[in-house]
C-alpha cells in the first residue's frame, strides 16, 4: 500500500509510521533513489490492530493525526539508509 522509497519508519506496539519519497509515475523501476526529490516526503500511519493505513499526509498532517489518535510512545524515526542491522529482505 505504501509503495517504494521508504526513507524512515517509527513504531510502537500498535502503530507504524512511514516516511517516504513521493513517487511520480514517470519514475522507472531502476530510478536511483539519490536522484529523487526528498524535500517533501509523504507520511503514513499504519494501525497494525485494524490493518488500516492513513496517508499519504504531509508532516504536519501526520503529526496532527498522532495527536488526534492519542499516540505518545512512538520511537524515534529510524532511517532506512543504511538499512537497519536486523533488516530482512525478501
Amino acid at each position: 500500500v505504501v509503495g517504494r522509497y521508504v526513507t524512515a519508519f517509527c513504531y510502537n506496539s500498535r502503530y507504524v509510521g512511514i516516511q517516504r519519497i513521493p513517487m511520480d509515475r514517470s519514475y522507472s523501476k531502476e530510478e536511483d533513489i539519490d536522484m529523487l526529490d526528498k524535500s517533501n516526503p509523504e507520511f503514513y500511519l499504519i494501525d497494525c490492530s485494524t490493518d488500516s493505513v492513513t496517508g499519504p499526509m504531509t508532516e504536519q498532517e501526520y503529526n496532527s493525526k498522532i495527536v488526534e489518535v492519542g499516540i505518545q510512545d512512538m520511537c524515534q524515526w529510524i532511517p532506512t539508509d543504511p538499512p537497519p542491522s536486523d533488516a530482512k529482505y525478501e
